[in-house]
Protein backbone atom coordinates (compact mmCIF):
# COMPACT_ATOMS: atom_id res chain seq x y z
CA UNK A 1 0.00 0.00 0.00
CA UNK A 2 1.14 3.39 -0.75
CA UNK A 3 1.60 5.93 2.25
CA UNK A 4 -0.25 8.77 2.51
CA UNK A 5 1.30 12.55 0.32
CA UNK A 6 2.47 15.44 1.92
CA UNK A 7 -0.49 17.03 2.91
CA UNK A 8 -1.86 20.26 1.46
CA UNK A 9 -4.94 22.35 2.58
CA UNK A 10 -9.17 22.28 1.65
CA UNK A 11 -11.72 24.17 2.62
CA UNK A 12 -14.05 21.03 4.75
CA UNK A 13 -17.46 21.34 2.09
CA UNK A 14 -19.63 21.29 6.21
CA UNK A 15 -18.07 22.76 8.32
CA UNK A 16 -15.72 25.35 7.03
CA UNK A 17 -12.25 23.59 8.66
CA UNK A 18 -8.90 23.61 7.33
CA UNK A 19 -8.57 20.08 6.88
CA UNK A 20 -5.49 18.35 4.68
CA UNK A 21 -6.17 16.87 1.50
CA UNK A 22 -4.25 13.50 0.06
CA UNK A 23 -4.49 13.33 -3.66
CA UNK A 24 -5.49 9.85 -5.55
CA UNK A 25 -2.52 7.78 -6.33
CA UNK A 26 -2.98 4.46 -9.33
CA UNK A 27 -2.99 2.08 -9.95
CA UNK A 28 -5.62 1.25 -6.71
CA UNK A 29 -8.71 -0.88 -8.46
CA UNK A 30 -7.71 -3.90 -5.68
CA UNK A 31 -7.14 -4.13 -2.01
CA UNK A 32 -3.44 -5.05 -2.66
CA UNK A 33 -2.90 -1.77 -4.59
CA UNK A 34 -5.29 0.14 -2.09
CA UNK A 35 -3.88 3.86 -0.55
CA UNK A 36 -3.96 3.54 3.10
CA UNK A 37 -6.17 6.39 4.36
CA UNK A 38 -6.67 8.01 8.05
CA UNK A 39 -9.43 10.16 9.67
CA UNK A 40 -10.04 13.64 9.20
CA UNK A 41 -8.56 13.68 5.69
CA UNK A 42 -9.98 14.75 2.17
CA UNK A 43 -8.79 12.25 -0.60
CA UNK A 44 -9.25 13.56 -3.98
CA UNK A 45 -9.65 11.60 -6.88
CA UNK A 46 -11.39 10.95 -10.38
CA UNK A 47 -13.15 8.16 -12.49
CA UNK A 48 -11.00 7.43 -15.20
CA UNK A 49 -11.67 4.93 -18.24
CA UNK A 50 -12.92 1.79 -17.71
CA UNK A 51 -10.92 -1.16 -16.74
CA UNK A 52 -12.38 -3.32 -19.15
CA UNK A 53 -15.50 -3.52 -21.20
CA UNK A 54 -16.98 -4.88 -18.63
CA UNK A 55 -15.99 -3.38 -15.33
CA UNK A 56 -15.50 0.97 -14.83
CA UNK A 57 -13.08 2.04 -12.77
CA UNK A 58 -12.75 2.19 -9.00
CA UNK A 59 -10.63 3.75 -6.65
CA UNK A 60 -10.00 1.57 -3.17
CA UNK A 61 -8.88 3.50 -0.26
CA UNK A 62 -8.00 1.04 3.27
CA UNK A 63 -7.77 2.30 7.04
CA UNK A 64 -8.05 0.88 10.32
CA UNK A 65 -10.55 1.27 13.40
CA UNK A 66 -8.19 0.89 16.37
CA UNK A 67 -8.91 0.75 20.25
CA UNK A 68 -10.56 -2.13 21.52
CA UNK A 69 -14.29 -1.19 21.34
CA UNK A 70 -16.49 -0.01 18.42
CA UNK A 71 -16.76 2.82 16.63
CA UNK A 72 -18.82 5.26 14.67
CA UNK A 73 -17.83 5.96 10.60
CA UNK A 74 -19.44 9.06 8.72
CA UNK A 75 -18.10 9.03 5.56
CA UNK A 76 -18.76 11.53 2.62
CA UNK A 77 -17.87 12.03 -0.52
CA UNK A 78 -18.84 14.46 -2.65
CA UNK A 79 -20.23 14.65 -6.29
CA UNK A 80 -18.84 14.91 -9.60
CA UNK A 81 -20.46 16.76 -12.89
CA UNK A 82 -21.76 13.82 -15.16
CA UNK A 83 -21.87 10.92 -12.92
CA UNK A 84 -23.59 9.60 -10.35
CA UNK A 85 -21.42 8.12 -7.90
CA UNK A 86 -21.60 4.96 -5.25
CA UNK A 87 -19.04 4.49 -2.00
CA UNK A 88 -19.29 1.03 -0.33
CA UNK A 89 -17.61 0.08 3.02
CA UNK A 90 -15.85 -3.27 2.91
CA UNK A 91 -13.96 -5.10 5.20
CA UNK A 92 -10.63 -6.49 4.49
CA UNK A 93 -11.30 -9.30 2.93
CA UNK A 94 -13.15 -7.36 0.40
CA UNK A 95 -16.75 -8.37 1.92
CA UNK A 96 -19.57 -6.00 1.47
CA UNK A 97 -21.09 -4.24 4.83
CA UNK A 98 -22.65 -0.57 3.61
CA UNK A 99 -23.60 0.41 -0.15
CA UNK A 100 -24.53 4.37 -0.58
CA UNK A 101 -25.62 5.54 -4.04
CA UNK A 102 -26.19 9.05 -4.84
CA UNK A 103 -29.60 10.58 -4.68
CA UNK A 104 -28.62 11.89 -7.87
CA UNK A 105 -25.85 12.97 -11.08
CA UNK A 106 -23.44 15.07 -9.60
CA UNK A 107 -24.92 14.91 -5.84
CA UNK A 108 -22.99 14.50 -3.00
CA UNK A 109 -23.82 11.14 -1.12
CA UNK A 110 -23.18 10.61 3.32
CA UNK A 111 -23.16 7.33 5.02
CA UNK A 112 -23.97 7.72 8.55
CA UNK A 113 -23.93 6.02 11.76
CA UNK A 114 -21.86 2.88 10.28
CA UNK A 115 -20.62 0.98 13.56
CA UNK A 116 -17.19 -0.79 12.85
CA UNK A 117 -15.61 -3.28 15.22
CA UNK A 118 -11.88 -2.90 15.54
CA UNK A 119 -9.91 -4.34 12.35
CA UNK A 120 -8.90 -3.41 8.39
CA UNK A 121 -11.81 -2.20 6.34
CA UNK A 122 -11.51 -0.36 2.52
CA UNK A 123 -14.00 2.29 0.97
CA UNK A 124 -14.69 1.92 -2.89
CA UNK A 125 -15.71 4.94 -4.96
CA UNK A 126 -17.06 3.76 -8.22
CA UNK A 127 -19.81 5.09 -10.52
CA UNK A 128 -23.18 3.70 -9.66
CA UNK A 129 -24.90 0.79 -11.30
CA UNK A 130 -21.81 -0.84 -12.52
CA UNK A 131 -22.96 -2.13 -15.46
CA UNK A 132 -21.79 -0.33 -19.44
CA UNK A 133 -21.93 1.85 -20.88
CA UNK A 134 -19.19 2.93 -18.48
CA UNK A 135 -18.95 6.73 -17.53
CA UNK A 136 -16.13 9.03 -16.53
CA UNK A 137 -14.58 12.44 -15.40
CA UNK A 138 -10.83 12.63 -15.53
CA UNK A 139 -10.87 16.05 -16.15
CA UNK A 140 -13.36 16.94 -12.33
CA UNK A 141 -12.70 15.50 -9.15
CA UNK A 142 -14.59 13.89 -6.06
CA UNK A 143 -13.77 14.71 -2.52
CA UNK A 144 -14.11 11.53 0.00
CA UNK A 145 -13.57 12.45 3.80
CA UNK A 146 -14.17 10.47 6.90
CA UNK A 147 -14.22 10.54 10.58
CA UNK A 148 -14.39 8.04 13.44
CA UNK A 149 -15.69 8.81 17.23
CA UNK A 150 -17.17 6.59 19.89
CA UNK A 151 -20.58 5.57 19.81
CA UNK A 152 -23.30 7.90 21.69
CA UNK A 153 -25.84 6.43 23.87
CA UNK A 154 -28.94 5.61 22.60
CA UNK A 155 -28.30 6.24 19.25
CA UNK A 156 -28.86 4.26 16.13
CA UNK A 157 -25.72 2.43 14.43
CA UNK A 158 -25.87 1.01 10.76
CA UNK A 159 -26.36 -1.18 9.09
CA UNK A 160 -29.88 -1.60 10.12
CA UNK A 161 -31.43 -1.64 6.85
CA UNK A 162 -32.90 -5.47 7.50
CA UNK A 163 -34.69 -6.89 10.21
CA UNK A 164 -31.95 -8.83 11.38
CA UNK A 165 -29.61 -6.11 11.48
CA UNK A 166 -32.02 -4.70 13.61
CA UNK A 167 -31.08 -2.35 16.69
CA UNK A 168 -32.21 -3.70 20.17
CA UNK A 169 -35.14 -0.79 22.06
CA UNK A 170 -37.03 -1.53 25.04
CA UNK A 171 -40.20 -0.11 26.12
CA UNK A 172 -39.26 2.74 28.17
CA UNK A 173 -36.29 3.69 26.00
CA UNK A 174 -35.50 6.19 23.47
CA UNK A 175 -33.05 6.24 20.01
CA UNK A 176 -31.68 8.91 17.56
CA UNK A 177 -31.48 8.08 14.43
CA UNK A 178 -30.67 9.95 10.81
CA UNK A 179 -32.60 9.09 7.77
CA UNK A 180 -29.74 9.98 5.93
CA UNK A 181 -29.98 9.18 2.18
CA UNK A 182 -32.68 8.44 -0.31
CA UNK A 183 -35.85 5.47 0.72
CA UNK A 184 -33.52 5.22 4.38
CA UNK A 185 -34.86 2.09 6.24
CA UNK A 186 -34.09 1.82 9.84
CA UNK A 187 -34.91 -1.51 11.80
CA UNK A 188 -35.47 -1.58 15.64
CA UNK A 189 -36.48 -5.33 17.59
CA UNK A 190 -39.01 -4.34 20.13
CA UNK A 191 -38.70 -7.07 23.33
CA UNK A 192 -42.02 -7.24 24.96
CA UNK A 193 -40.46 -9.63 28.00
CA UNK A 194 -41.45 -8.59 31.36
CA UNK A 195 -44.54 -6.55 30.41
CA UNK A 196 -47.86 -7.34 32.34
CA UNK A 197 -50.45 -8.78 30.77
CA UNK A 198 -53.04 -6.50 28.57
CA UNK A 199 -50.32 -4.10 28.10
CA UNK A 200 -50.65 -2.24 24.94
CA UNK A 201 -47.85 -0.47 23.26
CA UNK A 202 -47.32 3.78 22.62
CA UNK A 203 -44.85 5.14 19.67
CA UNK A 204 -43.79 8.46 19.29
CA UNK A 205 -41.82 9.36 16.26
CA UNK A 206 -40.72 13.31 16.25
CA UNK A 207 -39.47 13.89 12.66
CA UNK A 208 -36.68 16.08 11.00
CA UNK A 209 -37.13 19.24 8.65
CA UNK A 210 -37.94 18.56 5.80
CA UNK A 211 -38.17 14.80 5.71
CA UNK A 212 -41.64 12.62 5.14
CA UNK A 213 -41.44 9.51 7.45
CA UNK A 214 -43.59 6.22 7.10
CA UNK A 215 -43.47 4.32 10.56
CA UNK A 216 -44.59 0.52 10.91
CA UNK A 217 -45.21 -1.96 12.98
CA UNK A 218 -44.58 -5.49 12.54
CA UNK A 219 -45.06 -8.55 14.56
CA UNK A 220 -42.20 -11.26 15.49
CA UNK A 221 -42.96 -12.78 11.81
CA UNK A 222 -42.31 -9.40 9.83
CA UNK A 223 -46.30 -9.14 9.58
CA UNK A 224 -47.21 -5.86 9.52
CA UNK A 225 -49.65 -4.45 12.21
CA UNK A 226 -49.85 -0.94 11.58
CA UNK A 227 -48.16 2.10 9.56
CA UNK A 228 -48.78 5.60 9.69
CA UNK A 229 -47.19 8.08 7.32
CA UNK A 230 -45.97 11.82 8.92
CA UNK A 231 -46.27 14.78 7.06
CA UNK A 232 -42.68 16.66 6.97
CA UNK A 233 -41.01 16.98 10.08
CA UNK A 234 -44.32 16.19 12.17
CA UNK A 235 -44.48 14.04 14.94
CA UNK A 236 -46.29 10.61 14.46
CA UNK A 237 -47.79 9.06 17.55
CA UNK A 238 -49.12 5.68 17.84
CA UNK A 239 -51.42 5.03 20.77
CA UNK A 240 -53.12 1.98 22.15
CA UNK A 241 -51.41 -0.44 19.64
CA UNK A 242 -52.53 -4.24 20.51
CA UNK A 243 -49.55 -6.28 20.18
CA UNK A 244 -49.52 -10.51 20.98
CA UNK A 245 -47.20 -10.30 24.37
CA UNK A 246 -46.26 -14.49 23.78
CA UNK A 247 -44.41 -13.58 20.75
CA UNK A 248 -41.84 -11.53 22.90
CA UNK A 249 -40.82 -9.56 19.51
CA UNK A 250 -41.70 -6.93 17.69
CA UNK A 251 -40.08 -5.16 15.00
CA UNK A 252 -40.54 -0.69 14.25
CA UNK A 253 -39.00 0.51 10.69
CA UNK A 254 -38.85 3.93 10.08
CA UNK A 255 -38.28 4.50 6.33
CA UNK A 256 -37.55 8.01 4.48
CA UNK A 257 -40.76 8.44 2.05
CA UNK A 258 -39.82 11.88 0.73
CA UNK A 259 -36.40 13.60 1.04
CA UNK A 260 -33.27 12.94 3.91
CA UNK A 261 -31.63 14.96 6.61
CA UNK A 262 -28.19 13.52 7.22
CA UNK A 263 -27.17 16.11 9.59
CA UNK A 264 -30.41 16.05 12.19
CA UNK A 265 -31.49 13.37 14.08
CA UNK A 266 -35.34 12.02 14.65
CA UNK A 267 -36.31 11.00 17.83
CA UNK A 268 -38.39 7.38 18.56
CA UNK A 269 -39.68 6.46 22.24
CA UNK A 270 -41.61 3.37 22.69
CA UNK A 271 -44.04 3.00 26.03
CA UNK A 272 -45.77 0.30 28.05
CA UNK A 273 -49.71 1.59 28.30
CA UNK A 274 -52.50 0.64 29.91
CA UNK A 275 -56.18 0.01 28.23
CA UNK A 276 -58.24 3.25 28.82
CA UNK A 277 -61.79 2.83 29.22
CA UNK A 278 -64.08 3.69 26.44
CA UNK A 279 -61.55 4.10 23.79
CA UNK A 280 -60.11 2.97 20.61
CA UNK A 281 -57.73 0.04 20.07
CA UNK A 282 -55.30 0.18 17.30
CA UNK A 283 -55.10 -1.29 14.99
CA UNK A 284 -58.29 -0.91 13.49
CA UNK A 285 -57.85 0.85 10.10
CA UNK A 286 -59.79 -2.02 8.02
CA UNK A 287 -62.79 -3.96 8.59
CA UNK A 288 -61.16 -6.98 10.09
CA UNK A 289 -59.56 -4.94 12.68
CA UNK A 290 -62.80 -2.97 13.92
CA UNK A 291 -62.95 -1.81 17.39
CA UNK A 292 -66.23 -4.26 18.83
CA UNK A 293 -68.93 -2.00 20.48
CA UNK A 294 -71.72 -3.27 22.37
CA UNK A 295 -74.81 -1.69 24.29
CA UNK A 296 -77.85 0.02 23.48
CA UNK A 297 -76.01 3.37 23.51
CA UNK A 298 -72.71 4.31 24.57
CA UNK A 299 -69.64 6.07 23.41
CA UNK A 300 -65.93 5.83 22.99
CA UNK A 301 -62.95 7.86 22.14
CA UNK A 302 -61.07 8.02 18.95
CA UNK A 303 -58.08 9.78 17.89
CA UNK A 304 -57.24 10.74 14.14
CA UNK A 305 -53.42 10.23 15.01
CA UNK A 306 -52.15 11.43 10.84
CA UNK A 307 -53.75 12.75 7.71
CA UNK A 308 -56.27 10.36 5.98
CA UNK A 309 -56.12 8.33 8.73
CA UNK A 310 -59.23 5.75 9.06
CA UNK A 311 -60.85 4.12 12.31
CA UNK A 312 -63.11 1.44 11.85
CA UNK A 313 -65.88 0.24 14.59
CA UNK A 314 -68.27 -2.98 14.74
CA UNK A 315 -71.54 -2.55 16.62
CA UNK A 316 -73.40 -5.86 17.46
CA UNK A 317 -77.21 -5.74 17.23
CA UNK A 318 -80.18 -8.10 18.64
CA UNK A 319 -82.21 -8.57 15.67
CA UNK A 320 -83.47 -6.02 13.25
CA UNK A 321 -82.80 -2.36 15.60
CA UNK A 322 -82.40 1.58 14.16
CA UNK A 323 -78.92 2.48 14.79
CA UNK A 324 -78.34 6.71 15.40
CA UNK A 325 -74.46 7.47 15.47
CA UNK A 326 -72.35 10.75 15.48
CA UNK A 327 -68.91 11.89 15.68
CA UNK A 328 -67.69 14.78 17.15
CA UNK A 329 -64.00 15.60 16.11
CA UNK A 330 -61.89 17.92 17.81
CA UNK A 331 -61.26 21.73 16.82
CA UNK A 332 -59.72 22.30 13.62
CA UNK A 333 -60.73 17.97 12.24
CA UNK A 334 -63.05 17.85 9.07
CA UNK A 335 -64.13 13.57 9.37
CA UNK A 336 -66.03 11.80 7.30
CA UNK A 337 -68.66 9.11 9.01
CA UNK A 338 -69.91 5.82 7.04
CA UNK A 339 -72.41 2.66 8.21
CA UNK A 340 -71.74 -0.18 5.86
CA UNK A 341 -73.68 -3.66 6.80
CA UNK A 342 -71.56 -6.85 7.63
CA UNK A 343 -71.48 -7.71 3.83
CA UNK A 344 -69.71 -4.54 2.64
CA UNK A 345 -72.75 -2.70 1.47
CA UNK A 346 -72.89 1.26 2.35
CA UNK A 347 -75.76 2.21 4.13
CA UNK A 348 -75.44 5.77 4.69
CA UNK A 349 -72.82 8.38 4.93
CA UNK A 350 -72.30 11.77 6.54
CA UNK A 351 -69.40 14.68 5.79
CA UNK A 352 -71.36 17.77 4.58
CA UNK A 353 -69.95 19.38 8.15
CA UNK A 354 -66.93 21.89 8.47
CA UNK A 355 -63.70 21.08 10.00
CA UNK A 356 -65.01 20.92 14.23
CA UNK A 357 -68.70 19.64 13.16
CA UNK A 358 -70.22 16.43 14.27
CA UNK A 359 -71.44 14.38 11.71
CA UNK A 360 -74.43 12.35 12.42
CA UNK A 361 -76.69 9.35 10.92
CA UNK A 362 -79.97 8.69 11.94
CA UNK A 363 -82.48 6.01 11.73
CA UNK A 364 -80.07 3.27 9.85
CA UNK A 365 -81.43 0.12 9.35
CA UNK A 366 -79.94 -3.09 9.83
CA UNK A 367 -80.01 -6.63 11.24
CA UNK A 368 -76.84 -8.29 13.56
CA UNK A 369 -74.56 -5.52 13.39
CA UNK A 370 -72.90 -2.95 11.75
CA UNK A 371 -69.32 -1.47 10.55
CA UNK A 372 -68.44 2.20 11.44
CA UNK A 373 -65.50 4.12 9.59
CA UNK A 374 -64.83 7.48 10.28
CA UNK A 375 -61.59 9.02 8.83
CA UNK A 376 -60.17 12.31 8.45
CA UNK A 377 -60.59 14.20 5.38
CA UNK A 378 -58.72 17.14 3.78
CA UNK A 379 -55.38 16.44 5.49
CA UNK A 380 -56.89 17.30 8.86
CA UNK A 381 -55.59 15.48 12.09
CA UNK A 382 -54.87 15.79 15.68
CA UNK A 383 -53.30 13.11 17.30
CA UNK A 384 -53.04 15.03 20.69
CA UNK A 385 -56.74 15.29 21.16
CA UNK A 386 -59.53 12.56 21.06
CA UNK A 387 -63.05 12.23 18.58
CA UNK A 388 -66.12 10.89 20.42
CA UNK A 389 -68.34 8.30 18.66
CA UNK A 390 -72.32 7.96 20.24
CA UNK A 391 -74.42 5.26 19.49
CA UNK A 392 -77.97 4.70 20.22
CA UNK A 393 -80.07 1.75 19.23
CA UNK A 394 -83.59 0.93 19.32
CA UNK A 395 -86.04 -1.71 18.15
CA UNK A 396 -86.80 -0.92 14.93
CA UNK A 397 -91.03 0.39 14.14
CA UNK A 398 -92.49 -0.94 11.35
CA UNK A 399 -93.41 3.43 10.28
CA UNK A 400 -89.71 4.21 11.12
CA UNK A 401 -87.74 5.67 7.79
CA UNK A 402 -84.38 3.36 7.31
CA UNK A 403 -81.27 4.32 5.25
CA UNK A 404 -80.39 4.35 2.80
CA UNK A 405 -83.31 6.26 0.78
CA UNK A 406 -82.38 8.50 -1.04
CA UNK A 407 -82.67 7.46 -3.98
CA UNK A 408 -86.04 5.89 -5.78
CA UNK A 409 -84.32 2.40 -5.62
CA UNK A 410 -83.64 2.22 -2.26
CA UNK A 411 -87.63 3.97 -1.33
CA UNK A 412 -89.08 2.56 1.87
CA UNK A 413 -92.03 1.16 1.85
CA UNK A 414 -95.43 2.80 3.72
CA UNK A 415 -98.69 1.21 4.29
CA UNK A 416 -101.74 3.63 4.83
CA UNK A 417 -102.60 4.13 8.37
CA UNK A 418 -99.66 3.20 9.70
CA UNK A 419 -97.09 6.88 10.46
CA UNK A 420 -93.80 7.08 9.59
CA UNK A 421 -91.14 8.76 11.00
CA UNK A 422 -87.67 10.15 9.60
CA UNK A 423 -85.23 13.32 9.88
CA UNK A 424 -83.91 15.13 7.21
CA UNK A 425 -79.72 14.78 7.63
CA UNK A 426 -77.03 15.83 6.54
CA UNK A 427 -77.73 19.05 4.41
CA UNK A 428 -79.54 18.07 1.17
CA UNK A 429 -80.83 14.99 2.58
CA UNK A 430 -83.69 13.43 0.41
CA UNK A 431 -85.82 10.32 1.48
CA UNK A 432 -88.37 8.55 -0.50
CA UNK A 433 -91.25 6.56 -0.01
CA UNK A 434 -93.36 3.51 -1.89
CA UNK A 435 -96.58 2.74 -1.37
CA UNK A 436 -99.38 0.53 -3.39
CA UNK A 437 -103.29 1.23 -2.60
CA UNK A 438 -104.48 -2.10 -2.42
CA UNK A 439 -108.00 -3.48 -4.51
CA UNK A 440 -108.42 -4.22 -7.99
CA UNK A 441 -106.38 -2.71 -10.95
CA UNK A 442 -108.69 -0.34 -12.43
CA UNK A 443 -109.99 0.84 -9.64
CA UNK A 444 -109.17 4.30 -7.85
CA UNK A 445 -108.73 5.14 -4.01
CA UNK A 446 -109.33 9.15 -2.42
CA UNK A 447 -105.95 9.13 -0.51
CA UNK A 448 -104.72 12.22 2.31
CA UNK A 449 -100.94 12.23 2.67
CA UNK A 450 -99.35 14.60 5.12
CA UNK A 451 -96.13 15.75 6.97
CA UNK A 452 -95.56 17.38 9.94
CA UNK A 453 -92.97 19.83 9.69
CA UNK A 454 -90.04 20.23 12.01
CA UNK A 455 -87.78 23.49 13.10
CA UNK A 456 -85.11 25.08 10.84
CA UNK A 457 -86.15 22.73 7.65
CA UNK A 458 -88.75 23.67 5.18
CA UNK A 459 -89.86 20.70 4.02
CA UNK A 460 -91.06 20.09 0.59
CA UNK A 461 -93.84 17.19 -0.05
CA UNK A 462 -93.62 15.09 -3.85
CA UNK A 463 -96.09 12.74 -5.60
CA UNK A 464 -94.90 10.73 -8.38
CA UNK A 465 -96.02 7.70 -10.21
CA UNK A 466 -93.57 4.92 -10.88
CA UNK A 467 -92.46 7.00 -14.34
CA UNK A 468 -91.52 9.63 -12.15
CA UNK A 469 -93.86 12.00 -13.20
CA UNK A 470 -94.83 14.50 -10.70
CA UNK A 471 -98.23 14.14 -9.76
CA UNK A 472 -98.97 16.74 -7.13
CA UNK A 473 -96.77 18.73 -4.58
CA UNK A 474 -97.03 20.88 -1.33
CA UNK A 475 -94.87 23.41 0.37
CA UNK A 476 -95.69 25.85 3.16
CA UNK A 477 -93.59 28.74 3.77
CA UNK A 478 -93.13 27.57 7.69
CA UNK A 479 -91.37 25.07 8.93
CA UNK A 480 -93.61 23.30 11.20
CA UNK A 481 -96.60 23.62 9.59
CA UNK A 482 -98.22 20.49 8.19
CA UNK A 483 -97.75 19.56 4.42
CA UNK A 484 -100.63 17.88 2.78
CA UNK A 485 -101.94 16.35 -0.43
CA UNK A 486 -105.46 15.06 -1.16
CA UNK A 487 -105.83 13.32 -4.51
CA UNK A 488 -107.35 10.17 -6.08
CA UNK A 489 -104.91 7.25 -7.14
CA UNK A 490 -105.25 3.95 -8.77
CA UNK A 491 -105.37 0.96 -7.05
CA UNK A 492 -102.58 -1.62 -7.27
CA UNK A 493 -100.21 0.54 -8.92
CA UNK A 494 -96.76 1.65 -7.29
CA UNK A 495 -96.28 5.59 -6.10
CA UNK A 496 -93.62 7.23 -4.98
CA UNK A 497 -93.28 10.35 -2.20
CA UNK A 498 -89.87 12.35 -1.88
CA UNK A 499 -89.25 14.74 1.36
CA UNK A 500 -86.54 16.78 1.38
CA UNK A 501 -85.91 20.77 2.72
CA UNK A 502 -87.36 23.15 -0.58
CA UNK A 503 -83.67 24.51 -0.54
CA UNK A 504 -81.44 21.55 0.67
CA UNK A 505 -79.31 23.64 2.66
CA UNK A 506 -81.03 22.92 5.84
CA UNK A 507 -81.27 20.10 8.18
CA UNK A 508 -82.09 18.94 11.99
CA UNK A 509 -80.85 15.93 13.60
CA UNK A 510 -82.78 15.89 16.31
CA UNK A 511 -86.61 16.42 15.42
CA UNK A 512 -88.01 13.85 13.16
CA UNK A 513 -91.33 14.49 10.36
CA UNK A 514 -93.99 12.17 10.75
CA UNK A 515 -95.52 11.14 7.51
CA UNK A 516 -98.82 9.88 7.48
CA UNK A 517 -100.72 7.93 4.62
CA UNK A 518 -104.43 7.84 4.92
CA UNK A 519 -107.24 6.46 3.00
CA UNK A 520 -110.50 8.37 2.83
CA UNK A 521 -113.74 6.38 2.78
CA UNK A 522 -116.36 8.26 0.45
Amino acid sequence: MTELRPPEEIDRPDSGVQLPVVQEREPNNWPEYAQKIKPDFVIRGTIGFPLTKTMGDRDVYCFKVGGKHKQVLRAQLAGVPKLRLQLTVRTARFVTIKTTRSPGIGRELIISNLALRPGGYCFVVMEAGGGPPHRYNRKQSYLLQYSLRAPRASEETEPNDKFYEANPLVPGGEVRGLLGRAQDKDWYRVSLVGLPAGSLLGLTFEGVGGVTADVTVYNWARKKIITRRGTRGATIYIRDLKVRLLTRTVYVSVKAHRRFNPDDTYRLRVEATRPGANREVEPNDTPRQAVHLSGKRGEVLGSIEVAHDVDYFYLALLGRSNVRISVQPPAGVDVALAVYSLRGRRLAEASSGKAGEAELLANIRAVHGVRVRVVGKKRTFDPKHSYKISWVVTPADRGDEREPNNKLPTANSVVPGVSAGGYIHPKGDEDFYRFRLPGLLGTTQKVRISVQGVPRVRLHLTLMDDQKNVLAQSALPTTEGLRKIVTTLHCAKYYYLRIRDSKGRHANATDNYELILARIRR
